[in-house]
């Protein structure tokens, strides 16, 4: 499902074969195929996962592979929350798998509407002070 579709020619040439970068993948290098995206290179690499839940801690891997369902989110050059299906490889790149929701390391990157309720959760439960944003709490719906 994820290897590169090989026309099926007697010769191969030097033109026809793909082009290949380097990356690493937590900590270790590999050569990966020009075009593939973030997903195809962990899955291509024997990695089934690609982060590890916030609430079992057990592994998570992609689903949907179109950017739809989120399941893909890993940390790529330092950034966490990365859709791992939506992004190509390049040169260099620094993939890691995400431990849990993902860390902000530079708050001055936070946009308000970026703000969600497990975010929320994650700044108060850390004593995260956010200056110039005010999360919205939501009261609990009291059962009748």
């Amino acid at each position: 499902m994820f290897k590169a579709i090989q026309k099926n020619n007697a010769q191969t040439s030097a033109e026809s074969m793909p082009e290949y970068l380097t990356l690493s993948i937590d900590q270790q290098s590999y050569q990966i195929p020009v075009g593939y995206s973030v997903t195809a290179a962990l899955l291509s690499t024997g990695h089934n996962s690609n982060r590890y839940s916030s609430i079992s801690g057990k592994k998570r891997g992609p689903y949907c592979l179109m950017g739809v369902c989120f399941e893909c989110l890993c940390q790529i050059d330092g950034i966490a929350n990365r859709q791992g299906c939506m992004t190509l490889v390049t040169p260099g790149m620094q993939i890691e798998h995400q431990q849990g929701s993902g860390y902000i390391q530079d708050v001055s990157i936070i946009d308000e509407t970026l703000i969600n309720e497990t975010l929320v959760n994650e700044i108060v439960n850390k004593n995260i002070v956010i200056e110039g944003i005010k999360p919205v709490f939501k009261e609990p719906k009291n059962a009748l």
